[in-house]
């Protein structure tokens, strides 16, 4: 089955990330055996792409912060409810 370039440009990051079917995967290695200007195109995926993006340990406390506060209002909620309830018996 002929497809072209521009569909397998398209498959390529899912190629890359290894989360294509199998068939997707036959599918695009066929047309790499054969295509030199996706086999570039694959290279440079592999090289424009960081490991991981800039900014993310900001991100990444935030979002610790973030969790421990809503741990801290579930207990605090909690113990105010015990109490509330301990307290009208």
């Amino acid at each position: 089955m002929k497809v072209s370039c521009d569909v397998i440009r398209d498959l390529l990051p899912l190629y890359t990330d290894q989360a294509a079917s199998a068939d997707t995967v036959a599918l695009v290695e066929e047309h790499l055996a054969s295509c030199p200007a996706c086999r570039e195109e694959l290279g440079r995926l592999g090289t424009a792409l960081p490991a991981e993006p800039e900014g993310v340990e900001p991100l990444r406390r935030f979002k610790r912060r973030w969790r421990r506060r809503q741990v801290l209002i579930a207990v605090t909620a909690a113990v105010v409810t015990a109490a509330v309830a301990g307290g009208s018996s």
